[in-house]
């Protein structure tokens, strides 16, 4: 896949268009063209479940590592019906915290007083897409540079996580490896959802629990028998 892939939540190709080559004006100098790619989540019909099925979506591209970044306009128009942006990022980031986000708006002050909206997070539009001028300039080095380090730390993330399962296969259960891969897995799961651990596939928790709980009951037990 390409290094810098983006995912775009817009109904106005317009804007669309413009992100795109706003991006390409103000890509860092040492990122080649060929190293970015678009994703366009496009939305034209009206559907009571259009906000689920653009989460669904790009849930499913970050599984996949599909896409790397995601820009969603605030207001999002479709017939007759008004769509926030801002609900597409709260759903996502519930689920995907460390994944980046980015909302594009026209109206940059009314998200600033979502809640669970950083401010950082969100981008003004009108300026944005002036591509000569410094405000531009430094949102479109922020891109590049949050895929960088979400690209790491979600590296590191799993190497952690494939090293919890090697020790715990090398060395057996215990309350602490166990715990450490639980920990391991949940930092993974900030950055890409697990639908189904490798731990769940291979290990069974609920099995693994209960295997360490019994272990515990049973030197305690024994240490007690020791004393009397």
């Amino acid at each position: 896949m390409k290094k810098y892939t983006i995912g775009i939540i817009d109904e106005d190709l317009k804007d669309v268009d413009a992100i795109k080559r706003t991006i390409w004006f103000n890509k860092p100098d040492q990122v080649d063209e060929k190293e970015i790619e678009f994703v366009d989540y496009n939305v034209f019909v009206e559907s009571d479940d259009i906000i689920d099925e653009m989460v669904e979506k790009a849930l499913c591209a970050i599984v996949e590592d599909a896409i790397r970044l995601l820009i969603v306009d605030y207001k999002i128009i479709v017939s007759s019906s008004l769509i926030e942006g801002s609900e597409i990022f709260r759903r996502l980031e519930e689920v995907v915290p460390k994944f980046p986000i980015v909302i594009l708006s026209n109206v940059p002050d009314t998200c600033y007083g979502i809640k669970f909206v950083d401010a950082d997070k969100v981008y003004a539009k009108g300026q944005f897409f002036k591509i000569e001028e410094g405000y531009s300039k430094e949102k479109t080095s922020n891109l590049f540079r949050n895929m960088d380090h979400y690209r790491e730390r979600k590296a590191e993330s799993a190497l952690k996580y494939k090293m919890c399962l090697s020790d715990l296969e090398k060395n057996g259960y215990s309350e602490k490896t166990l715990k450490e891969l639980i920990e391991a897995e949940k930092s993974l799961g900030d950055f890409c959802p697990l639908q189904e651990s490798e731990m769940e596939k291979q290990l069974n928790v609920g099995e693994l629990k209960v295997a360490v709980d019994l272990i515990a009951k049973a030197k305690k037990l024994l240490g007690e028998e020791d004393e009397t």
